[in-house]
């Protein structure tokens, strides 16, 4: 079962670049693939991927973060596609990561009946995640995408879009 542990803000703002090489690398042509964002922490990475997996949601994919405490993972297939977010994958045990990769891997490649899997990694740490997982799985389609802090790229609109937000859950209050 995959999990939603973010409430998302109604309009996204300042990522509109990136929001859209991901959705291209989740329509992409190949069953598997493999993403990794990467940020410091604050970034907009969790943001960013929920906000990725909220828009396939709506066009019928499976999208959001598998519980990688569990022993035995259940990963929910759809036919239009599953995106699996992992959170900081350079915290887990390298060999359950990898193993997992592989079997999802193993699990879409070549089988005519399944459908997209996008597996989309959250890092603060590219260089050990690459070290340790990446290699043998990432895809050409997507290079690691970095976000740079939002800073001074638009405050103003930033301060506009969380001003509407809070007025949209008053008014949803009262």
């Amino acid at each position: 079962m995959l999990e939603w542990k973010q409430s998302l803000p109604a309009q996204l703002v300042g990522r509109k670049t990136e929001f859209a090489i991901l959705r291209d690398w989740a329509e992409s042509q190949p069953q598997f693939s493999l993403g990794i964002l990467c940020g410091d922490g604050g970034a907009g990475k969790t943001r960013l991927a929920f906000e990725l997996a909220k828009e396939l949601a709506n066009h019928h994919w499976e999208a959001g973060s598998p519980n990688l405490a569990l022993k035995d993972i259940a990963i929910p297939f759809n036919a239009s596609g599953t995106l699996l977010i992992i959170d900081y994958p350079e915290e887990q045990e390298t060999d359950k990561l990898t193993g997992l990769l592989n079997a999802l891997k193993q699990a879409v490649i070549g089988n005519e009946e399944s459908t997209k899997l996008r597996v989309l990694l959250l890092s603060r740490n590219q260089a050990l995640l690459e070290i340790n997982v990446i290699n043998n799985h990432c895809s050409p389609k997507l290079k690691p995408l970095t976000l740079a802090p939002l800073d001074e790229i638009k405050p103003f609109e930033l301060h506009q879009s969380a001003l509407e937000e809070l007025t949209t859950r008053l008014e949803c209050d009262a």
